[in-house]
């Protein structure tokens, strides 16, 4: 795990050593450049292993669902994050892994109308609660507006999507995966903000 990080900072400064060569920037800028790479870095690493795991179970929809209905949403509803780009990464393929598995029992066992149902329901707690600003990711009063209506129109969006596939299509298997993928969405914001409610009445 250290070596992992080890490498990833290593790769950071020297591509920001790189740029630097170019463009000279002040100490404070260069930290910002460094963090700007490994979260780069960090994220092509998840995608690329992502994609290897997608090639294993033979199915490419797999990460093209995962980044629409996941990733995407993300970036806006925020949620619970880890505090490294390594225990991110880690805890995003777990995520991406299970939904998979769980996409094939729900099929297996024919619970997609049940997933379709629960990630229609998820959308509720996204509206309420989002974005669930992590405090390792603070954002501005103007910025927390913003992804709010964005995380919303996305989430509608998402939940139309699977709601019309499951209707139209026989592909159920993708539609639970996306539907699964879409409750971790809400999961992960409803963690995020219950643990900022806890620090909240910690402190009054």
């Amino acid at each position: 795990m250290f070596a992992g990080v080890f490498m990833l900072t290593k790769c950071a400064v020297f591509l920001t050593n790189k740029l630097n060569k170019n463009i000279n920037f002040s100490d404070e800028e260069k930290d910002i450049y460094i963090y700007g790479f490994e979260l780069l870095l960090s994220n092509l690493s998840t995608m690329f292993a992502m994609l290897i795991i997608s090639i294993i179970f033979g199915n490419m929809l797999y990460i093209i669902s995962f980044i629409c209905i996941f990733f995407v949403p993300r970036l806006f509803c925020g949620g619970l994050h880890a505090n490294s780009h390594l225990k991110c990464a880690i805890a995003t393929n777990a995520i991406f892994i299970s939904t998979i598995i769980l996409s094939k029992l729900s099929v297996y066992i024919d619970l997609d109308f049940e997933i379709v149902v629960l990630s229609s329901l998820s959308l509720f707690p996204i509206i309420i609660l989002c974005p669930a600003v992590n405090a390792n990711h603070p954002i501005s009063k103007k910025a927390y507006k913003r992804n709010k209506i964005i995380s919303i129109v996305i989430s509608i969006i998402n939940i139309s999507v699977i709601i019309t596939l499951f209707l139209i299509t026989k592909f159920t298997e993708i539609v639970s995966f996306s539907g699964i993928s879409f409750i971790w969405v809400s999961i992960l914001m409803l963690i995020e903000s219950l643990k900022q409610r806890r620090k909240s009445n910690g402190n009054n």
